[in-house]
């Protein structure tokens, strides 16, 4: 469909016994709409993709190198993926081996690019991104993550770090190790952008990092400063840890010192809707579960 174009230049020295395969393959689909309802849904349709690569061996084992994959989608989100794969038994249940591919990407809204980060992802600005995906054998690992999102008015995000298990199929990953840091120019638009209310004036800057798998995520190592130290402001430090994503409520213990300070209660009064007397205080406590 469309402009669709295919090239296959080579040998196979065997057809029948898929003997002998000396193959380069390039591709290209300029118009590649039609592919979108089989493509997962947070991709949003597919505008154009190129496909090269260069393809030997035989029956039991197909070696693909030189692979260099570029897409885009309709919301401008580009990605490139380059490197090199074996395919075992490709006649029967295809398994992946030597995985060996570096992913890139960009997209002007963090949105665009949810497929690759999560779908639930708030727009935090125009996003970039790399990662090294590898495998001996089994589930590849995603290594070298580096993202980065920044938004005009003035939030930036960062992520670097590693995934040590990342299945290509359902299966939950494992072993993350992430270290994750966020600052806004406005704490109260940092908040509004993630669904909550926090009418807090003054910068945030807060850090954590992830660990654990999927099922037993960790946010531990956390650091929050909001507010301004000259009005009012908010720290924390300390962790949380998840367990059931399906429960309501999937936090299964915290631990988290908590810091607030203020020349007036006039913040107090207006995020809780309760009126205190105009005081200057300072405050500590402790969050935790109890077990």
């Amino acid at each position: 469909p469309g402009q669709s174009q295919v090239k296959l230049d080579g040998r196979i020295a065997n057809v029948v016994e898929l003997d002998g395969v000396e193959l380069a393959l390039s591709g290209r689909l300029a118009d590649a709409g039609w592919l979108t309802p089989a493509l997962p849904e947070t991709l949003g349709a597919l505008a154009s993709a190129e496909l090269a690569a260069r393809v030997s061996g035989d029956r039991s084992r197909l070696r693909l190198e030189e692979v260099t994959l570029k897409a885009g989608s309709a919301d401008k989100l580009d990605l490139s993926l380059t490197g090199g794969l074996d395919l075992t038994q490709p006649l029967q249940s295809i398994e992946t081996e030597n995985l060996n591919l570096k992913l890139t990407f960009k997209a002007p809204t963090t949105r665009a690019a949810r497929v690759l980060v999560f779908d639930a992802v708030p727009e935090l600005g125009a996003i970039t991104g790399s990662a090294d995906i590898r495998s001996a054998t089994g589930d590849p690992a995603l290594e070298d993550i580096v993202i980065r999102t920044e938004d005009e008015k003035g939030i930036q995000v960062a992520l670097n770090g590693r995934i040590a298990q990342f299945p290509l199929s359902d299966a939950p990953n494992k072993g993350y190790d992430l270290e994750v840091s966020m600052k806004a120019a406005q704490t109260s638009l940092m908040a509004e952008r993630v669904g909550t209310e926090l009418p807090l004036a003054g910068p945030l800057d807060l850090s954590y990092r992830i660990q654990g798998d999927t099922q037993a995520l960790e946010l531990n190592e956390v650091k929050l400063s909001a507010g301004d130290r000259h009005k009012t402001q908010i720290g924390a430090e300390g962790r949380i840890h998840f367990g059931d994503w399906d429960l309501p409520d999937p936090i299964a213990s915290m631990d988290l010192t908590v810091r607030m300070s203020g020349r007036d209660t006039g913040f107090l009064s207006a995020w809780t809707e309760q009126d205190f007397p105009p005081t200057a205080y300072q405050s500590q406590g402790r969050l935790h579960t109890v077990d």
